[in-house]
């Protein structure tokens, strides 16, 4: 994800430098890629690397970026692009078992999309409802 402050040429980045387009995550709350069979951090704030091991790559976004909103007057542009639900598909446990309440009947790796895709959902509506509350618009 990416920000740009209104009236700044200072940005923010959260998440891959590039490597990870060229050799995808083995894991979203890892954040590492395989380089000759060894994992490698690819998950940076800025130059820095961001090391949250154990975390999600959505509830990190999510969070960036209301925190995004909390700090800066009026963020001119933010460019926020979930890894969910690409593979692998990742979610917490708890939205999977949601998922197995409502679709009973299918398979793990179906039920593991859905719950990333809604886990996406979640994350996004703590979003509008923070810009909302800050009075921002869309």
């Amino acid at each position: 994800m990416m920000a740009l402050p209104s009236g700044a040429k200072e940005h923010t980045l959260l998440g891959s430098l590039g490597l990870f387009c060229i050799n995808p995550s083995d894991s979203y709350t890892e954040h590492t890629i395989k380089v000759t069979g060894k994992p490698v951090l690819d998950f940076f704030h800025n130059e820095e690397k961001h090391i949250r091991y154990g975390e999600f790559t959505t509830d990190l976004f999510g969070a960036k970026t209301i925190e995004i909103l909390e700090t800066v007057e009026k963020p001119k542009f933010i460019y926020l692009a979930f890894n969910a639900p690409h593979e692998p598909a990742m979610a917490p446990e708890d939205l999977i078992e949601e998922m197995r309440k409502l679709h009973p009947e299918a398979l793990d790796t179906r039920l593991e999309h859905l719950a990333s895709i809604y886990h996406m959902d979640l994350e996004i509506e703590k979003i509008v409802k923070s810009s909302i509350a800050r009075g921002h618009h869309f």
